[in-house]
């Protein structure tokens, strides 16, 4: 009986690629990416993992459409974290208390029903 054949396995060729960070520091490293430059949006630089120290990316609540405005508008502040309503207690100090939700001494499970007798929008 004929030997069978082992082929070895195909390597890809590997590109030498220039890495720029955010920083604008660069690096070069071998990848099967066909791409020369790679400019990094996300790195260790600008990552809050990475930096936890730096107040600039602790940017957590970007309510850039107004999504983050209309829930609170509707459900009040008592789901917000603590970090974050600290922060923006000056803006809202305006605002009654039962309007900040569960400020108002109703339960969690008062605030979670549907209201009776309430139009349907």
């Amino acid at each position: 009986r004929a030997a069978t054949i082992i082929r070895r396995p195909r390597r890809p060729y590997m590109f030498t690629q220039l890495v720029q960070q955010t920083d604008g520091s660069t690096y070069t490293h071998r990848t099967t990416s066909p791409i020369a430059l790679y400019k990094s949006t996300k790195d260790t630089r600008n990552h809050i993992l990475w930096q936890p120290s730096d107040s600039s990316l602790r940017n957590v609540e970007v309510d850039e459409a107004g999504k983050l405005a209309a829930f609170r508008g509707r459900f009040g502040r008592g789901w917000d974290s603590d970090t974050g309503a600290r922060e923006e207690d000056d803006v809202d100090a305006a605002a009654p208390a039962d309007a900040e939700g569960g400020e108002s001494g109703a339960s969690l499970e008062d605030a979670a029903k549907p209201a009776t007798g309430a139009a349907k929008a």
